[in-house]
């Protein structure tokens, strides 16, 4: 069991394959940046959770989000990647919704934010029900 706990933050600090890890955090925070719009007005929030939850320091972030406006892969395709580098392990899959949902309650749930969480999570769990 204690595999699965850590194999998220194994591919976050992936130090065996540094580029494994990079593609992985642009993946997730690709998604992250389609549910909520990082403003000033939470940035702090955003910055520990990042951090905490991702393992991005706040110059990295800032690289990969200038990396998101150029690697325009569609949201399928990253949710697509994220369930490969999970290995379709469901409970992993879970720990990986939660931390998304933790940006969305930081939003304020609104429901613009919230509609695109659930169309990211209903896209994760769809071949689970």
């Amino acid at each position: 069991m204690e595999y699965n706990l850590k194999q998220i933050s194994n591919l976050i600090e992936n130090q065996d394959n540094l580029e494994d890890e990079k593609e992985f955090k642009l993946a997730s925070v690709s998604l992250v940046c389609s549910i909520v719009n990082i403003n000033e007005n939470h940035k702090k929030e955003y910055a520990h959770l990042f951090k905490k939850d991702l393992n991005l320091q706040e110059d990295e972030l800032l690289n990969i989000q200038k990396k998101i406006l150029t690697n325009r892969l569609n949201i399928n395709k990253k949710i697509h990647y994220i369930k490969k580098e999970l290995n379709n392990n469901i409970y992993q899959i879970m720990l990986f919704l939660k931390i998304l949902n933790k940006f969305a309650i930081i939003d304020g749930c609104n429901q613009e934010s919230y509609q695109e969480f659930e169309n990211i999570r209903d896209e994760f769990l769809k071949e689970y029900y």
